[in-house]
């Protein structure tokens, strides 16, 4: 009955497909073979019984040699396919007239109250030529395994499964028929096999069995540890508390299956770490690769990195890039590592996309792009040739702007769906670091011009040794100027939405309200950019001005609390401040400078925190007072706390949270402090256990 349902299912999903229409005919000869064998136990006739056993071979063979034929289609063996699948359905027929003939059975006699046989030399022919057929498929299967892509090993290693367990259930099934066994085991077997094949020919990116098999270990590890465990408990629980034996089973069951998952979990990562090296965590991955790129201000810097992060985390043998040229129109190889292929290898715009579909963001697998209609066209042949398995797109903007090639894994294995679902993340991530490298190349060229102009403006005035020196000059020059440049229309555009939103210019509907408050808010970001701007422009050209004088450092802190109270409830977040047992002294500082350091802290705990109570506290220490905010957010490892206060770092987890920051502000508020003679740190007791940001300041400078 599985076997007529599969069967039926394969040929109403794709009628049009040739190889669900032969498994869908496979299926229906394996039925026929089992019917005979649900009806041969219960026979009383032996010409019955005979027919029975004579029908079961017949139809077991031609069930074997309609899987040859499958092999043969889907391996397209070429210009010999029709004649081997010519030659296995005539021995298909020549099986059923041995059946037929009188040698085939040489006696029979009652066992066990069911009709056992002696074979006679026609079986025996029979079993030869079975053995034929089951060798020919492993011969193809073995023949062609090394010409297949990655992605169709996965099912090729389950037809050979599949051939095996067939042909060790036919055996079992044969020991039934002689009366060697009564315990069907053959005929499990034997089923076994045509659920192995019925998942090779119907799902269309099988797993890898070695993958399967990994996961059944961990999940056997794992459940044999719990069971452990809940006999010591069972019985600690009957020897130590007779009493309450009865009622001790419920909360050991609870207690084991809060525990199995975090079993299982343990044995994942010693597994992942000392024995299977094809196991990772994708958010690690994710992270190392944001870790990498996030500095990367090259394309070819950027595809090194990318590589180097597939490598580690994939295992894969080879990788390659091509990227688009604007002028000439034409993908050309941007950077290559384990492929052989030309260094000046390129491809036409209209060779690539007349061939393949970069619709979407999606990784492509080669062994799937390839029709009948684009085999032979140039870049396709070039995949086929350099043993390419998946293509990744880089897109900017919805636009193209080159693509990822991966070889095979070292292993040999297929890429999964786990891994298919998490190089689409990192094609994501890549696109971003290509988009941020080639805006950085334009500014670059830019800056090249910019050089050149100053050089034949001053050319008679400077030194060769000097040229570096006026050029990063010019630069940071430019980017003040710049900053100065948007600071004031963005100055402008605050007052005018702040004057509509008001009411100035009359009543404001609240749909479009709530547009400007966002117009609103994204406009204060980008003031807050320009000035984290402007301000490293000064700390670096030694221009920063500082305006000293005596300041209640607590004053500073509660309108900074009160500025940001609004803010920190839209996030379900309290800002609670605690003052000091006794009246702080007074400071000599830069209130403006300092408020601007207050604020960037209590805006950090308030982004990375949710329904969270955040302190603020100010206190003396010696000749010094100290200023703290501590929230319930999501936390540090020491690695992000080493890298807090560099110019441009945001961390491994920051970057997942709130994807605007640029990791300008607490470099910005560190150079501010150590101005003041001060200094600035965090501590935090790891992921989602909060964090608390500390600086200290002199009494007198």
């Amino acid at each position: 009955m599985s076997a007529l349902l599969l069967s039926l299912f394969a040929y109403f999903k794709d009628f049009n497909s040739r190889l669900h229409r032969i498994f869908a005919i496979h299926g229906l000869a394996l039925a026929l073979a089992f019917s005979a064998l649900a009806f041969w136990p219960h026979e009383h006739s032996p010409v019955l019984a005979a027919f029975c056993f004579k029908w079961f071979c017949a139809a077991s063979f031609m069930a074997e040699a309609i899987f040859f034929h499958y092999l043969a289609a889907w391996l397209k063996i070429g210009k010999y396919e029709k004649k081997a699948i010519a030659s296995a359905y005539a021995l298909a027929l020549a099986v059923g007239l041995l059946a037929i003939g009188p040698y085939f059975i040489k006696d029979m006699q009652i066992a066990s109250g069911v009709f056992v046989f002696r074979f006679g030399w026609f079986f025996y022919a029979y079993a030869f030529v079975l053995l034929i057929v089951f060798s020919s498929g492993c011969f193809l299967l073995k023949f062609f395994y090394n010409k297949k892509f990655a992605s169709s090993r996965a099912k090729l290693k389950y037809l050979l499964l599949s051939l095996f367990l067939s042909f060790l259930g036919l055996a079992g099934i044969f020991f039934l028929f002689v009366g060697k066994t009564n315990a069907p085991f053959g005929v499990f077997v034997f089923v076994a096999g045509f659920v192995v094949f019925a998942y090779a020919a119907l799902v269309k990116r099988a797993v890898e069995p070695s993958l399967i098999g990994k996961n059944l270990a961990f999940f056997f590890s794992a459940f044999v540890s719990i069971a452990l465990l809940t006999v010591l408990a069972k019985y600690f629980a009957a020897k130590y508390l007779p009493h309450l034996r009865l009622w001790a089973d419920l909360p050991i069951l609870l207690f084991a299956l809060f525990l199995f998952p975090l079993f299982k979990g343990l044995y994942i990562r010693a597994g992942n770490r000392f024995v299977f090296s094809s196991y990772y965590d994708s958010q690690k991955a994710i992270a190392l690769l944001h870790e990498r790129l996030h500095a990367v201000l090259s394309e070819t810097k950027a595809y090194e990195a990318i590589g180097r992060v597939m490598q580690e985390v994939f295992g894969i043998k080879s990788f390659c890039a091509f990227s688009l040229c604007e002028k000439s129109r034409e993908f050309a190889l941007a950077h290559n590592k384990g492929f052989k292929i030309n260094q000046g290898k390129t491809f036409a715009h209209s060779q690539v996309f007349d061939n393949v579909y970069f619709g979407s963001s999606r990784v492509l697998v080669v062994e799937e792009i390839i029709t009948e209609k684009n085999q032979d066209c140039s870049f396709i042949a070039f995949l086929v040739r350099i043993d390419a398995e998946l293509l990744i797109p880089i897109k900017i903007k919805r636009n193209i702007q080159g693509f990822i090639v991966l070889g095979a894994k070292r292993s040999g294995n297929a890429f999964n769906s786990k891994d298919i679902e998490t190089l689409e993340i990192i094609g994501s991530q890549s696109s971003l670091a290509v988009e941020n490298a080639l805006m950085q190349k334009k500014t670059q060229d830019f800056n090249m011009l910019l050089e050149q102009e100053v050089e034949r403006a001053t050319k008679e005035l400077r030194r060769a040794n000097e040229k570096l020196k006026k050029l990063d000059s010019a630069k940071s020059e430019f980017i003040s100027i710049a900053s100065h440049q948007l600071r004031t229309p963005l100055t402008i555009i605050k007052g005018y939405i702040s004057m509509v939103m008001e009411g100035n210019f009359g009543p404001v509907p609240a749909k479009i309200a709530e547009a400007l408050k966002k117009v609103y808010d994204s406009n204060e970001r980008l003031i807050l950019l320009v000035e984290n701007l402007l301000n490293i422009s000064r700390i670096e050209s030694g221009n920063l001005q500082f305006d000293f004088k005596e300041t209640d450092l607590e004053e500073l802190a509660i309108s900074a609390i009160d500025e940001l109270a609004d803010t920190a409830r839209k996030r379900n977040n309290h800002l609670v401040y605690k003052p000091a047992a006794q009246k702080l002294p007074s400071v000599i500082v830069d209130a403006g400078k300092i408020r601007h350091v207050i604020l960037n802290l209590l805006d950090n705990a308030i982004k990375y925190s949710e329904k969270s109570e955040i302190i603020v506290k100010l206190s003396a220490e010696k000749d010094r007072i100290v200023f703290s905010v501590t929230d319930e957010g999501i936390g540090m490892d020491n690695e992000d706390i080493a890298g807090l206060f560099k110019k441009f770092y945001r961390g491994n987890v920051s970057p997942l949270i709130y994807t605007e920051g640029t990791g300008l502000g607490l470099y910005v508020a560190k150079q501010m402090v150590e101005a003041h003679k001060g200094r600035i740190w965090a501590k935090s007791g790891g992921h989602n256990k909060g964090t608390s940001f500390y600086f200290s300041l002199p009494l007198t400078i």
